[in-house]
């Protein structure tokens, strides 16, 4: 067999073969065709002999083959372009980061905290003031709670709270009493605080004139009896005037106004008169007036669905 050596030259080449017997141009030709056939012939196809390609290697040429889809944009849509390079979104190392590498700023963090900073102060601020408000709201809610539904010693107090915002000198009585002083303009008034399921009855009006009598020897002076009221006190208002139902029915009367000359008052009439001083709609020197010299029920401040809002239940 003759041993072939192919050398990439621009010179002609002699072809030697193993008995070193130099071949003529013509045998030199015709052995460059016979590789050149060789290497351009093609592969054997499925089924011929020698081919050793399995059905799973076809399917895989046959897979690649396929043109590749291209995804299409939707109609009038802008391809999405950013000019400016995305800032990393993590440190590569949190645990190092922590250590160290907060020692260094980039200039612009400097500016960024700070403004973050003045966020948090206005923030602080705004929750405090938030607060404050919340307070305000919450004491005058229980200060409308106890006029329009309470009893007792926290009822003694809204009327003390609101007389006292009046700019009325308030004195109260015993902790374990019912009864507050109140003096305007040289006006003097022993005031008896009251609260009951129902109507109010001649034990009340007895009691509040034990009271005026003991100011009497205490002073010296007569001052005004002044009953102030929360009749029906566990039932919403409209249902207090349904019925029949009468704060201060008329068996009252000859010992509160012909007897005692007594004024009386609810304590829904304080609450519709606190609101219109809130309002800077009250004059108080009246107001102190018309309750000394009321003989019997007081008759003003009865508008009380002035101050109703109307909320929907869900």
């Amino acid at each position: 067999m003759k041993k072939i050596f192919r050398v990439r030259h621009p010179e002609p080449i002699d072809v030697v073969d193993a008995e070193d017997v130099p071949m003529t141009a013509p045998e030199q030709d015709e052995m460059i065709q016979e590789q050149t056939d060789v290497t351009a012939e093609p592969a054997s196809s499925p089924g011929q002999d020698g081919d050793q390609r399995s059905p799973t290697m076809e399917a895989e040429d046959a897979e690649a083959a396929q043109p590749v889809e291209q995804p299409v944009a939707e109609k009038g849509a802008q391809p999405v372009r950013s000019d400016r390079p995305t800032p990393p979104s993590a440190s590569p190392d949190e645990d190092v980061a922590q250590v160290w590498v907060n020692q260094y700023v980039i200039p612009e963090m400097e500016t960024i905290l700070a403004e973050i900073h003045d966020l948090e102060e206005s923030i602080r601020e705004l929750e405090r003031q938030k607060a404050e408000l919340e307070k305000r709201a919450n004491q005058r809610a229980i200060l409308r709670n106890m006029l329009l539904t309470g009893r007792g010693l926290p009822l003694k107090r809204a009327v003390q709270y609101v007389f006292s915002e009046f700019g009325v000198s308030v004195t109260s009585g015993p902790k374990d009493r019912s009864d507050i002083v109140l003096t305007y303009g040289g006006l003097d008034f022993v005031t008896d605080v009251v609260a009951s399921e129902g109507p109010m009855t001649l034990a009340e009006i007895r009691q509040l004139n034990h009271r005026v009598e003991e100011f009497i020897e205490q002073h010296g002076r007569q001052p005004k009896g002044l009953l102030v009221a929360n009749p029906f006190a566990h039932l919403p208002l409209a249902e207090r005037m349904a019925e029949g139902r009468i704060a201060f029915p008329d068996q009252l009367r000859l010992l509160a106004e012909e007897r005692y000359k007594f004024c009386l008052l609810t304590t829904p009439q304080l609450f519709v008169a606190y609101c219109k001083f809130k309002e800077g709609q009250l004059d108080v020197g009246e107001f102190m007036t018309e309750l000394f010299e009321t003989l019997w029920v007081y008759g003003n401040h009865r508008d009380i669905e002035r101050f109703k809002v109307t909320t929907e239940v869900a």
